[in-house]
């Protein structure tokens, strides 16, 4: 059949600004509970006060998934990986077939401050857990599908580069 030229450019340009206003603006709504809430994310809001939850810098120090495993439970937020896990499922149709057999939830999103500390391979495990550095953060991670207030830990280091 007719694949797609390498003419043709298949990325849409979107203006700097836009970007960043967009990339804040999805920031900006993980720190509201309730757009998190409607998003469907589930936390112990006896132990989570306001969001986006903030970590020491210990946190990106940590090397085995068991040892994030801990801290996520005991601040709460265990909960959300465990319904990510539980709602994978087989996608329908020809998808199967071509590399996208399950349709995957989004859940926590971990924001730290270099590209390699031990953490990232730490939580690489997690079903719908994402890693961003603070530098690389674009509105795509902090609103999947466009839905904003994606449940967000962020270290402080991030914290500060942002």
């Amino acid at each position: 059949a007719h694949a797609p030229k390498s003419i043709h450019n298949l990325r849409e340009k979107i203006n700097r600004k836009e970007k960043q206003k967009a990339t804040r603006s999805a920031l900006a709504a993980t720190a509201n509970a309730k757009l998190v809430k409607e998003r469907g994310h589930l936390f112990d809001q006896a132990k989570i006060k306001e969001t986006p939850v903030i970590v020491e810098e210990k946190f990106e120090e940590l090397k085995k998934t068991k040892e994030v495993a801990k801290v996520l439970e005991s601040l709460g937020l265990m909960q959300d990986i465990e319904k990510a896990k539980e709602k994978r499922e087989k996608r329908a149709g020809k998808g199967k077939r071509r590399g996208r057999k399950y349709k995957k939830r989004k859940s926590l999103l971990i924001i730290v401050s270099k590209p390699k500390v031990p953490v990232i391979k730490a939580v690489r495990n997690f079903e719908g857990v994402n890693v961003s550095t603070a530098k690389l953060l674009n509105a795509e991670l902090l609103a999947p599908g466009a839905r904003a207030g994606r449940l967000t830990v962020i270290t402080e280091p991030a914290l500060k580069e942002l």
